[in-house]
């Protein structure tokens, strides 16, 4: 039996290591909302799909390490975590979603953070979009 060398060995580790990592973002229903109207913002968990240009869904994350907050354009900071609902019919299937109401006419900015440990390495991700608020009868 031959011996693999060790640079190959390393290099096929690290390739299947990778190979499991998934990406989280986040979206909302619509970038522009009226005060005082609903928008939806929602927690994924997957892959790039068709060479990048869109994502497929692989499972639904935990949220045990995540943060999930929308920041007003005053700099008041809302969690979203509690308002999480599961969309999935099956415990590993759909995502999370939670409503939230803007109170100010602004941009608002929700953030996602993920701090988890992926095998032995210490992973941060992030994700922000963004969306505006109109104040009622603006177009």
């Amino acid at each position: 039996m031959k011996m693999i060398p060790g640079a190959l060995l390393l290099t096929f580790c690290l390739l299947t290591t990778s190979a499991h990592a998934h990406d989280t973002w986040v979206e909302t229903n619509t970038q522009v909302v009226r005060q005082g109207d609903a928008v939806y913002v929602d927690l994924k968990l997957g892959n790039h799909g068709n060479g990048h240009r869109d994502f497929k869904l692989a499972s639904k994350i935990s949220l045990d390490k995540i943060t999930l907050t929308t920041i007003a354009p005053d700099g008041t900071s809302t969690d979203l975590k509690p308002e999480l609902v599961d969309t999935g019919y099956a415990p590993k299937e759909g995502y999370w979603s939670a409503k939230f109401v803007p109170d100010q006419a602004g941009l608002y900015l929700v953030a996602h953070t993920l701090d988890t440990l992926h095998h032995t390495t210490r992973a941060i991700k992030s994700g922000k979009t963004y969306f505006l608020s109109q104040r009622q009868g603006e177009r």
